[in-house]
């Protein structure tokens, strides 16, 4: 929910990102971004490009470690 509300029960800032290579599992995160919609949304694509990048990473030996987006759940 990019906000500036919630809606449908969710908190504006929730933003839930999948990354996943055919024949893997996929990786599922939820987050809870701060600040204005427009800065949800550029949060949002920045992380979940950056998890795709590591799940090709992982994929293709970069050594990316997916449990580095745990920190961004942290309001700044």
């Amino acid at each position: 929910m990019g906000g500036p509300d919630d809606d449908q029960g969710k908190p504006a800032g929730y933003v839930c990102i999948a990354a996943c290579l055919r024949g893997d599992i996929p990786l599922v995160k939820e987050f809870q971004f701060s600040g204005a919609p427009q800065v949800v949304l550029a949060t949002a694509i920045r992380v979940a490009l950056e998890m795709g990048i590591s799940a090709l990473g992982n994929k293709y030996g970069s050594g990316a470690n997916e449990d580095r987006f745990d920190i961004v759940r942290q309001k700044p």
